[in-house]
């Protein structure tokens, strides 16, 4: 399947899509689209939220691997 011909053939089909112009601006957005959902597959995006005492039992946690820490301790957010 051709992507590309295949959202010129959508396009072509709308009758309320009249200019060429209209059309070329609309092909632009849609192929735009589709190459920024390629390079954002998998990836996540967001902001880990730590406090001081969260900050240091992470720095623990590196530096023993094999100690995971209380269950009542304090542990970094991602939002």
């Amino acid at each position: 399947m051709d992507l590309n011909q295949t959202i010129w053939e959508l396009i072509d089909s709308r009758p309320k899509i009249q200019t060429d112009e209209q059309k070329r601006a609309l092909h632009v957005d849609i192929m735009r689209a589709v190459e920024r959902a390629k390079t954002q597959v998998g990836k996540k995006h967001g902001v880990t939220v730590m406090t001081q005492e969260a900050s240091a039992a992470g720095d623990k946690a590196f530096q023993e691997p094999g100690n995971r820490g209380n269950p009542g301790m304090p542990k970094p957010k991602t939002v």
